[in-house]
């Protein structure tokens, strides 16, 4: 009896023994998805946040400003607009004789103490002209000129437009504006001050928010024309008796600025 249990004993240790080693190779590919399971969870996790972390850079805190920048500008040329018309009639002769006429004018120009490096001469032109009943028929050509000049010498600008207004019933003067030469001192003080002023805003924007102020985004400068052209008629340069105050223009420069928040 005891024979038969020993025997039983060690056939059912045998049967265990191959149960085990079947279950074994089994266990492991359990275990090595679970572990590939807990390894492709935390590799998931750590994509998540690297992404939320580039995401978070991008989206970084941006403050946007105006600055503005002004400097005061003294013209310092007078730009003249003037010319000749008459009416002949042939157009040969009106083609001489506003030819003439606009030669003339240039030494009236030139006397008065401008240089003849700025006295130009442009538009020579000549047309028929109609007569207002019908039938309608050439009644003569009319022919113009224009003089331009560039006075330099303001305190003795008035010479000049008098001696125009004077130069005859063929000259015309259209007007005057006042201009600088170079402003590019004023508009870089300009742009200085404006760049300035936005990055003083934006810091004390910063300060009120608890935070400090990063790097420039964006900066765009917007430039408004120091001395826009003003043309000043003749009936007020005659009031004047030439006698023009060509007062102060102003450059204006806006900084637009984009700053990033720290």
């Amino acid at each position: 009896m005891a024979a038969v249990s020993n025997t039983k004993i060690m056939r059912m240790a045998a049967a265990a023994a191959l149960v085990l080693a079947g279950a074994v190779p089994a266990a492991l590919p359990a275990q090595a998805d679970a572990a590939d399971r807990t390894t492709g969870k935390a590799t998931g996790q750590t994509a998540a946040q690297t992404a939320g972390q580039a995401a978070g850079k991008r989206r970084e805190d941006r403050i946007e400003v105006t600055g503005v920048g002004r400097v005061p500008v003294r013209p310092d040329i007078m730009y003249v607009r003037a010319g000749v018309e008459l009416t002949r009639s042939a157009p040969g002769d009106a083609y001489q004789a506003v030819g003439t006429a606009a030669a003339r004018l240039v030494k009236v120009i030139t006397d008065s103490g401008v240089a003849a490096r700025d006295v130009k001469t442009t538009d020579l032109s000549v047309q028929p002209e109609y007569t207002t009943t019908e039938p309608r028929t050439v009644s003569g050509y009319r022919g113009s000129e224009s003089v331009s000049a560039t006075v330099r010498d303001l305190p003795r600008a008035h010479v000049t437009l008098n001696a125009i207004m004077a130069a005859g019933p063929d000259v015309r003067l259209d007007g005057v504006t006042f201009d600088k030469a170079d402003v590019s001192a004023e508009l870089a003080r300009a742009q200085e001050l404006a760049v300035a002023d936005a990055r003083a805003k934006a810091q004390r924007v910063a300060r009120l928010a608890g935070r400090k102020l990063g790097r420039v985004v964006t900066l765009r400068l917007v430039t408004v024309d120091a001395l826009p052209p003003h043309l000043i008629p003749k009936a007020m340069i005659a009031d004047a008796g030439g006698h023009l105050s060509p007062g102060e223009g102003e450059q204006r420069v806006t900084a637009e600025v984009v700053y990033a928040l720290k």
